[in-house]
């Protein structure tokens, strides 16, 4: 985390670890707290997801190809599956 989210300072120290266990900081110049947020699937890692499902591949075989973990594939195979599909044409 380079910034706060909320006042945009640089101004930022660790402080601790949240219950989930992801590390926690605070800004010294708004004096908040903040998360640092990991960065969602891009459209075209959820496109491939989208193909490489079709294509009846193991959720095992998928992580390896998208270098994700298998924890991460059960969400992102439900919200493909409930996006609509993107034809690409």
């Amino acid at each position: 985390m380079n910034n706060c989210p909320h006042c945009w300072s640089v101004k930022i120290v660790k402080n601790g670890k949240s219950c989930y266990g992801k590390q926690n900081y605070k800004c010294r110049g708004c004096k908040r707290q903040a998360v640092e947020r990991v960065p969602t699937a891009s459209l075209q890692q959820e496109e491939l997801l989208k193909r490489l499902l079709l294509e009846r591949l193991s959720l095992r075989a998928i992580g390896r190809i998208l270098q994700v973990s298998l924890g991460w594939l059960p969400h992102q195979t439900a919200v493909a599956a409930s996006a609509p599909a993107l034809t690409g044409r």
